[in-house]
């Protein structure tokens, strides 16, 4: 659909705003307070343009966007790069996910993850397509008005991101030309180049971005194709499902196998689970190592297979038995107690060997297994699996928040260094942690061996001392900062 004029010439001077603010905040640097100061300009300039354009966006496209400013957030509070990386990474899917509510189309369990990749691939299509030919085919119906002013800036905007590219691959490309830019500009052209391509796609992104939010798509042209004269199943208002034959008895015979297979292995796990400790020690020729580690990532693993083999299941059966309905539900009890002994496994091992980042990350992936588990059981087993499309996503922003809140190095920190804890702590790991562990350490440093604390202190000094752009700092490094001067 072609969006009015006022519409564009908004949109596009908004993004270009936004490219110069994401340049500043944002380009060559960890993304810390940067990053969340140019995501607040993004819902400022959302906000402003709804409200221009008297265009209110869904209630869900709102609440999606809402969830993305807030892990952009986050990314100004912790400091370790493991909970960057994840907050960035789903500050952008719930971006994803806001303009695809936008759409206001029905979105099924298994087209919600083809769906949201494809939308962060639209925001480019959009972008480009807002600042090219949307700005050069917006002339107004009124043939009298003056339309210089207009037609100046659709000229900047399109001749000035061209003869940049053009122009950085000429500088490249002889000596000569080098020499003449260089004289004739006193900056730093490599510098510059970089800066602009930065610009051009931060812009084209906003761009993307905004059409997909305030501009609906067309509406699908009807087909021109003649009626297919063939058997019913072959025709498009009847495809032929590469399922078909499978129905509620094989359905209910994965089931049946599954749960005898699982039943077998809890009920081998339940002495484990009750007795602890004290059984592994009873238990001849079983250490608490073996016991440990053998097979966590397994059970880890098992438990997250299952999640989309019973929505496989229960997708390809239109009716479902109530049969079928009691040997999923105990399915996921059995997957609990499997996922239970999965983290009693764990707690024996880190009580012995100690916590490390990746355990704490695998536990938090087994949590939002469980978490799942629950929502199948709520939504899908009681008839409701359109709930359940967006239960992965929600599940997951909750856990990343527990994360952010509890602080995965600073939960290192804490525990190897708690001297209840029957194993020796690695001194050498401890110094590797980011800055959200530097206030734990430094408190837990006077307890120590003093040649221990001296280099766990020494490590945190080195690392608040390395040089940083303010953009990348967080809220963790005022407080190791503060933690060490103390």
């Amino acid at each position: 659909m072609q969006p009015d004029r006022t519409f564009i010439i908004r949109a596009a001077t908004v993004a270009a705003a936004l490219g110069f603010a994401g340049v500043n905040l944002v380009y060559d640097s960890a993304w810390g307070v940067g990053m969340s100061l140019f995501a607040v300009s993004v819902a400022l300039a959302v906000a402003g343009l709804s409200r221009g354009l008297g265009k209110r966006l869904p209630r869900l496209s709102l609440a999606f966007l809402g969830s993305s400013l807030l892990f952009a957030l986050l990314l100004s509070w912790r400091s370790a790069p493991e909970l960057r990386f994840l907050n960035g990474l789903t500050m952008i899917l719930f971006a994803g996910l806001g303009t695809l509510a936008a759409t206001r189309e029905e979105i099924g369990i298994a087209d919600v993850s083809a769906r949201l990749i494809a939308e962060l691939f639209r925001w480019i299509g959009q972008g480009i397509r807002l600042m090219v030919p949307d700005l050069i085919n917006s002339r107004s119906k009124d043939e009298k008005r003056d339309q210089t002013g207009y037609a100046v800036a659709r000229g900047l905007m399109v001749s000035v991101p061209v003869v940049f590219l053009f122009g950085g691959l000429l500088y490249s490309a002889d000596a000569g030309f080098e020499r003449l830019i260089r004289n004739l500009f006193d900056i730093d052209v490599s510098s510059f180049s970089e800066s602009a391509a930065i610009f051009t796609i931060i812009c084209v992104l906003s761009a993307g971005i905004l059409r997909c939010l305030f501009v609906p798509p067309a509406p699908p042209k009807p087909s021109q194709d003649l009626p297919y004269v063939l058997h019913p199943s072959m025709h498009n208002a009847h495809p032929a499902s590469h399922f078909r034959n499978f129905g509620t008895i094989e359905v209910n015979m994965v089931l049946g196998c599954l749960n005898l297979l699982f039943g077998a292995f809890v009920v081998l796990q339940l002495p484990y689970l009750f007795g602890g400790h004290r059984h592994v020690l009873d238990t001849p020729d079983l250490t608490v190592a073996n016991y440990a580690r053998r097979g966590f990532f397994e059970l880890v693993t098992v438990v997250a297979l299952a999640i989309p083999l019973l929505v496989a299941l229960f997708a390809v059966v239109r009716q479902k038995s109530r049969l079928a309905q009691g040997m999923a539900f105990v399915l996921i009890v059995l997957l609990s107690i499997v996922a239970a002994s999965a983290a009693q496994r764990m707690g024996l091992y880190v009580d012995y060997f100690g916590l490390s980042r990746l355990r704490v990350y695998v536990m938090a992936a087994m949590v939002w297994t469980v978490m799942l588990l629950g929502l199948f059981a709520a939504t899908t087993l009681r008839g409701r699996s359109p709930l359940f499309a967006f239960g992965p996503p929600a599940a997951f922003a909750l856990v990343l928040l527990g994360l952010n809140v509890l602080s995965p190095d600073s939960l290192v920190a804490r525990t190897d260094t708690d001297p209840a804890r029957r194993g020796r702590f690695d001194a050498k790991y401890l110094t590797v942690l980011s800055e959200d562990a530097t206030p734990d350490l430094v408190r837990a440093a006077a307890t120590m061996p003093k040649s221990t604390g001296e280099e766990i202190i020494g490590s945190r000094r080195s690392l608040q001392q390395s040089s940083r752009d303010w953009r990348s700092l967080t809220l963790a490094h005022v407080a190791a900062r503060s933690s060490l001067t103390r």
